[in-house]
């Protein structure tokens, strides 16, 4: 048996150190209430929207990968992944404002709030994560109308 037969092996082995490291870590960083609202109740007021954000998220990772199941774009080409993780992070941000905004601006920031809770992601980990892919996606678009390929 040689090495590059047991590597993938190892990098899994690896990983799922590295992962069950980075938990222990974060779960230290993880919120448990937000103005005094326990998750429970968070979940039970905002449940809904965070179901329509999950889908939401689906439906944008889908359509970017769509883009080479259709073979809009070479398999090589960065982009459809771009579009992808960019609305994947932004249909989520757009609908959790949206839904929310008509109740005010402490609404919103309640549902963010209620969303990065019941994902089990400290706030600024989740929306550092879904502003960088937001901008990636942003690029991507941008890019894909001045020179579509």
């Amino acid at each position: 048996m040689n090495f590059d037969e047991i590597r993938p092996f190892l990098s899994g082995v690896i990983g799922a150190i590295i992962s069950l490291f980075l938990a222990r870590v974060f779960s230290k960083w993880l919120p448990k209430t937000y103005n005094g609202k326990p998750k429970e109740k968070l979940k039970g007021e905002y449940g809904l929207k965070i179901k329509v954000a999950n889908i939401l998220a689906f439906i944008g990772i889908s359509i970017g990968f769509s883009l080479y199941f259709f073979n809009c774009l070479p398999r090589n080409d960065w982009r459809g992944i771009g579009v992808g993780f960019g609305l994947m992070s932004m249909l989520p941000m757009f609908w959790l404002i949206g839904s929310s905004i008509s109740n005010g601006l402490p609404s919103v920031k309640e549902s963010f709030a209620a969303f990065a809770i019941c994902q089990n992601t400290p706030f600024i980990l989740l929306y550092g994560f879904m502003i960088f892919c937001s901008l990636i996606g942003i690029v991507a678009i941008v890019s894909l109308f001045i020179s579509p390929t």
